[in-house]
């Protein structure tokens, strides 16, 4: 299933649509800034993963933003597409949360709360009435090449792969004195 979404000569198109205040509310600050300043860098794939520091992370990857069908040099799943509800991927999403301060601190009921939001069950239900296939499983192994960073995730152990990062908001800060 190929979707006009995913098709690289309709980016633009869908960064636009995707800025519009119906769906954002986003505006840039300037009025001859283009319309997809906020939008644009993920899905036309010219995206600055940093920042944060004053530093450029700008890569060009044709794949920042996968709307369904995820590329074949992307690691997947039998029958998984992007917008299957993994539960791993919710925990995930939580440690990042945690990494960035978001949220206080990582949620120790994680599992039930992404059980309880992601429901993979109501998923495969809605998606085997379109003839959309599933991944059998509710988990998996995030590897490396999945990520910007090159760190894989394994949602066994969250806590070991959020406190893997020296970058992250409110990280330990180490004072030596001489």
């Amino acid at each position: 299933m190929k979707l006009a979404c995913s098709k690289v000569e309709n980016r633009q198109e869908v960064a636009e649509l995707l800025t519009e205040r119906s769906f954002t509310g986003a505006r840039p600050k300037k009025k001859d800034a283009p319309i997809a300043k906020f939008t644009g860098p993920g899905i036309l794939g010219n995206y600055n993963y940093g920042g944060f520091d004053g530093k450029d992370r700008t890569i060009k990857a044709a794949d920042t933003t996968i709307f369904f069908d995820i590329p074949d040099n992307l690691p997947k799943q039998p029958g998984e597409n992007s917008t299957f509800l993994w539960i791993s991927r919710s925990i995930w999403l939580m440690t990042q949360a945690a990494r960035w301060g978001q949220i206080h601190k990582f949620p120790k009921n994680a599992e039930k709360l992404a059980q309880k939001g992601w429901r993979t069950d109501l998923y495969r239900e809605i998606a085997s009435e379109m003839g959309i296939k599933c991944p059998k499983d509710d988990y998996k192994v995030e590897l490396p090449e999945v990520f910007i960073d090159k760190k894989g995730f394994d949602p066994s152990d969250p806590m070991g792969y959020l406190n893997s990062f020296a970058i992250r908001a409110n990280a330990p800060t180490r004072f030596f004195m001489s």
